[in-house]
């Protein structure tokens, strides 16, 4: 092989190896940018379960100082049902 065609062949396989290195590159990156949309999806969905969880106990707060409120703590028709440490 003469030097032309040694040069030649080493700048093809220098291309093809660019190629190679950008199309998983690309794969990679594409990888990547699904996996922060997934931790981005997971981080408002925990929030999304905090808030609605909040809403219930708040809720449920409601709903067990009524009687009190009412005067009808202890022995006046409470059913004790509420008495869970919150």
């Amino acid at each position: 092989m003469t030097t032309t065609k040694t040069l030649e062949r080493a700048a093809w396989v220098c291309r093809q190896v660019e190629q190679l290195l950008e199309t998983y590159f690309m794969n990679v990156d594409n990888t990547y940018n699904k996996l922060q949309t997934l931790g981005e999806y997971i981080d408002d969905t925990e929030d999304y379960i905090q808030f609605d969880l909040d809403t219930k106990r708040n809720k449920f707060i409601e709903v067990c100082s009524a009687p009190q409120l009412m005067g009808l703590s202890g022995s006046h028709g409470h059913t004790g049902v509420c008495q869970v440490a919150i």
